[in-house]
């Protein structure tokens, strides 16, 4: 499974089953404060009348788009006022690209073994006898790649591959195979494309 895979069955399958009891519900709250220029704040919240389960908040205010709940708090942040509207537009990578605090820092990414054994073997595929100084050090190099998934034993690659090389650019893509956008954050931009599908449905 590649990296756009996993982010595409996450987008199309994973979080639309899970949402598929959500309700929208939004408010608008206009402040008396001249500096907004008339820009309310906006909560919407994302969850299924019968449970908590997946249940996400959403806060718009002006730049600042503020989720919290079932799916974990993040902030993320542009470089002007949004709408929830402009939220519904944005493809991932870019809206991914706006988070500025989450679990893990800004960038909200997590291990994935299945991620990181299809891109250790087009690395190991691309590997050519002809690059190396001899045929012992082409069957290290395509021996070493062929290892385990998990993440501790992709980073003792990538340490073997920079001992080896010198090469850190080389193994810090090795070292990073691994990592995809978290299930959390995929969640907060599936539930607004949802939401506002919902709010909007009939209304255009």
């Amino acid at each position: 499974m590649t990296r756009s895979d996993y982010v595409k069955d996450q987008i199309e399958n994973r979080w639309p089953e899970q949402f598929k009891n959500h309700v929208a519900t939004m408010q608008s709250l206009f402040l008396d404060d001249p500096g907004r220029h008339g820009t309310p704040i906006v909560w919407l919240e994302w969850r299924s009348p019968r449970t908590w389960t997946y249940a996400c908040r959403y806060m718009i205010d002006s730049q600042w788009l503020f989720a919290y709940g079932d799916l974990f708090e993040a902030t993320y942040q542009w470089g002007g006022s949004i709408s929830l509207e402009f939220l519904a537009g944005l493809n991932f990578d870019y809206f991914l690209g706006k988070c500025r605090a989450s679990p893990d820092g800004r960038n909200w990414e997590t291990w994935h073994d299945d991620v990181a054994r299809t891109e250790l073997n087009r690395i190991r595929d691309l590997t050519k006898a002809d690059e190396y100084p001899n045929q012992k050090e082409f069957e290290w190099t395509r021996n070493v790649l062929d290892c385990g998934a998990s993440r501790e034993e992709v980073e003792y690659v990538a340490q073997q591959i920079y001992d080896k090389t010198g090469d850190a650019e080389w193994a810090g893509e090795i070292k990073t195979c691994g990592m995809t956008p978290d299930t959390m954050a995929i969640g907060h931009f599936v539930g607004i494309k949802m939401a506002y599908q919902q709010l909007t449905k009939g209304s255009k």
